[in-house]
């Protein structure tokens, strides 16, 4: 059954890199190789859990190392100074 929300699993051939100025990396992988060399896009590995399996506080845990993650990115940003 195909979810209708749209909420599923995609590959990074899926995107269009030109459309993204940053790029979160949240498992330990490298994605060297994995983003096209003309793409702009500035790639930040930021590893978190991988909950898939476990029970819902590790999925909670999850959640809140990526909400810390992208709210430290985001506070680091309005620190720089702009164009």
């Amino acid at each position: 059954m195909t979810n209708p929300a749209g909420l599923r699993s995609k590959g990074l051939e899926e995107f269009d890199f030109t459309e993204y100025r940053l790029l979160i990396n949240l498992s330990d992988h490298s994605l060297q190789g994995r983003i096209p060399l003309d793409s702009a896009v500035r790639v930040l590995p930021r590893p978190a859990p991988d909950p898939y399996g476990c029970g819902l506080e590790a999925y909670r845990r999850s959640r809140d190392a990526i909400d810390q993650a992208i709210i430290r990115e985001l506070c680091r940003r309005e620190e720089e100074p702009g164009p």
